[in-house]
């Protein structure tokens, strides 16, 4: 590879010598040319592979996919790699006819979920800005793209949600959770990055949850396929839990997992105008989240 460009020196094309058999170099051609196009290296490799991609996949739908992805590869005898917001679909017995036939499968699964929609849900007027301001649906509201405004009717006042549906039906969860006092939030997850443990790292780490559940009066649900956690409880013992779960994970995680403490003031500006920056950092490939308190 050439040397790394110095400070200052103007851009230019450089050569790229590569060596190795004519399969590899053809191979390597390919992987280079894609990610000049702007494709992930990944995603580049596996479909010189033969693997079948799906791309920008918003984090509501990859979470539904995780759920399912056992139940696809059984179903349509294929292996499903999932990563931030793309899926690669190997068939087993090498014929590209039968993945496509499961991200056939897999889209029309998804249509449910990411079909945009509009629903209002009642909250007590005391309640409203508590509601509105609330972390964890601003923080759905980041991952998603799900807009939230107060509403008043002669019925009543409300959240009004309009986004994907189920990006609704989440944020009606936390609604209806806050409506009763009791607090709900989630951590977003790189999908398959428990699937990297050894099974007694993964034995030692539910220890650490059950023991983070009963020290602070949370229940967790985070399965080995998810890309979030989810967290039910007390306010405080959610809030308590999830700051706890950061720390746990980046102990798992320490290349994968980072926490960055930032005052108050200057979370607007990391997200951007309309959380753009936020989105940018997420298209990259990156699982990022902002706990707005």
């Amino acid at each position: 590879t050439p040397d790394r460009k110095e400070d200052g020196a103007e851009n230019a094309l450089r050569i790229v010598t590569l060596q190795g058999t004519k399969e590899q170099i053809k191979r390597c051609k390919e992987a280079i040319s894609g990610v000049l196009m702007g494709d992930e290296p990944t995603d580049v490799l596996a479909e010189i592979d033969g693997a079948v991609l799906m791309k920008n996949i918003d984090g509501m739908s990859m979470g539904h996919l995780a759920k399912l992805k056992d139940k696809f590869e059984e179903e349509h005898k294929v292996t499903v790699d999932l990563d931030a917001r793309s899926a690669r679909i190997w068939a087993k017995d090498g014929n590209r006819e039968n993945a496509l036939k499961a991200k056939e499968a897999i889209e029309e699964a998804m249509e449910d979920i990411t079909t945009v929609d509009t629903f209002t849900v009642a909250v007590p007027p005391h309640l409203v800005n508590q509601v509105i301001n609330d972390s964890t649906l601003r923080q759905l509201q980041d991952q998603t793209g799900l807009t939230a405004n107060v509403s008043k009717t002669d019925e009543g006042t409300g959240i009004r949600l309009t986004g994907l549906a189920g990006a609704i039906e989440e944020a009606k969860k936390i609604i209806e959770r806050r409506n009763q006092g009791e607090g709900a939030a989630f951590l977003p997850l790189m999908p398959g990055m428990l699937n990297k443990m050894s099974p007694a790292m993964r034995a030692e780490f539910q220890r650490d949850l059950s023991f983070l559940m009963q020290n602070s009066g949370a229940q967790i649900d985070i399965g080995q396929a998810a890309n979030q956690a989810d967290f039910q409880g007390g306010p405080d013992e959610v809030a308590y839990a999830k700051g706890e779960m950061m720390k746990i994970l980046h102990h798992y995680f320490p290349q994968e997992c980072e926490v960055i403490e930032l005052p108050p003031e200057s979370v607007d500006w990391i997200a951007g105008e309309d959380d753009r920056e936020l989105m940018r950092l997420q298209s990259a490939g990156a699982v990022a989240a902002l706990d707005r308190r």
